[in-house]
């Protein structure tokens, strides 16, 4: 008697995995390809082993000896000037730690120009007698950390360290606020990139499409790390299903989908953390204050406060007023505070106008603006090089004057 025939057990090559397969998939490719840029980015950053037993150290401005220029102390930040047109700047401070242990040094430096020279400098017990240096990158307006073991010269222990500026000709002061020694250890690496991802990025009226997503300079950017895991679980999963049909699931497609979604989020959400952590910054700085006073907390407190004294010398109607700084945004800002008087600023070239166009009851306001030139005792105005013109100048002080052709 024939049998019937048996049903067939599926061909597990021509069979469809289901959407959760699909999803495990493309969630495993991701946390594969993300572990394997952060361990590759770690075997090209840590000298040396991955886990160390010492801590970072950090030595605050206070510390800091100028031993080339001048420094004032603003908060816990030293703000450094060039003594002379040579732009030299050198700050030095005593350390004590082995060169073994402490293979980085991280300054945290702002408003450097470009065109900024660097270099980290030490002395050894090694060998007392010498002192080394190595280059230090400088982008953004900010110094890089440095592997100074690098070096042959690292060795042994440090006794102390200095940083050597060479900033551009007629460059402004900076600000140093600390430099620390860094073991550079697996975990300390991390723990830096993360702190420079969630450093709070103050409010530049940017947008989710400028904003950098932490710290200014960043070693490992976040959104670089993401694209680079996406466009390699991208390919991993493509290359997946090319190679096995059966695993070209039409869910595949829809999870590589929300992939790309999810961490475009997560760039998103760091944003709107950052954004939140603005406003309280914003409450605070201008919560209670009336129109007066939120201009005197605002980041051009110093612009707004002459512009108000120069205000009180001008007539109370409108009158020529000219308006210069070597600042083009100060200038711009200056032109505005004057308004409704007649108000020129040429914000393309840092230039008064030429004497001849200058009239009787005209007034030229100035703030930190070189090249000017005042006879008080002849009562006569030059600028940049140029003939004197008849002026009195009705007010004055450190930052700018104010001044009436007669």
């Amino acid at each position: 008697m024939a049998q019937p025939d048996e049903p067939q057990a599926p061909n597990a090559e021509s069979a469809t995995p289901s959407a959760p397969r699909a999803r495990w998939i493309v969630a495993l490719a991701f946390a594969i390809a993300l572990a394997g840029l952060v361990a590759g980015y770690l075997e090209y950053s840590v000298p040396g082993k991955w886990f160390k037993s010492a801590r970072s150290r950090t030595y605050d401005s206070a510390k800091f000896d100028v031993t080339s220029g001048t420094g004032t102390t603003d908060g816990n930040a030293l703000i450094a000037t060039p003594a002379d047109g040579s732009g030299a700047v050198i700050v030095s401070l005593s350390v004590d730690f082995r060169s073994t242990e402490y293979p980085g040094i991280a300054w945290d430096v702002s408003g450097l120009p470009d065109g900024t020279d660097a270099r980290l400098l030490w002395r050894s017990q090694l060998k007392p007698g010498r002192t080394f240096s190595i280059d230090v990158p400088v982008a953004g307006g900010r110094l890089l950390p440095v592997v100074a073991s690098s070096n042959a010269n690292w060795l042994g222990h440090i006794v102390g360290i200095a940083l050597a500026l060479k900033l551009p000709p007629g460059s402004g002061p900076v600000r140093i606020r600390s430099v620390t020694a860094e073991p550079l250890s697996a975990g300390g690496v991390l723990a830096s990139r993360w702190r420079e991802w969630t450093t709070f990025e103050p409010w530049v009226g940017g947008s989710i499409n400028s904003q950098i997503g932490g710290a200014d300079v960043q070693e490992l950017p976040p959104a670089l790390l993401l694209a680079a895991a996406l466009a390699l679980t991208f390919a991993v999963t493509i290359a997946l299903a090319i190679w096995r049909p059966a695993n070209a699931a039409p869910a595949l497609p829809a999870a590589l989908g929300v992939l790309f979604v999810a961490s475009w989020w997560l760039l998103d959400a760091r944003w709107e953390w950052n954004l939140v952590r603005q406003a309280d910054a914003t409450a605070a700085q201008y919560g209670g204050k009336d129109l007066n006073g939120k201009h005197l907390a605002a980041e051009d407190a110093v612009l707004y406060a002459f512009i108000e004294k120069a205000r009180a010398k001008l007539p109370a109607a409108p009158v020529r007023v000219f308006v210069a700084s070597d600042e083009p945004y100060f200038g711009g800002r200056a032109a505005y505070y004057l308004y409704p008087h007649n108000v020129y600023f040429n914000p393309n070239v840092n230039a008064l106008p030429p004497v001849s166009a200058l009239h009787p009851g005209d007034y030229v306001v100035v703030f930190q603006r070189r090249g000017l030139d005042y006879d008080r005792a002849q009562r006569q105005l030059r600028w940049d090089g140029g003939r004197p013109i008849a002026a009195d100048a009705i007010f004055a002080e450190d930052t700018g004057a104010v001044f009436r052709i007669p």
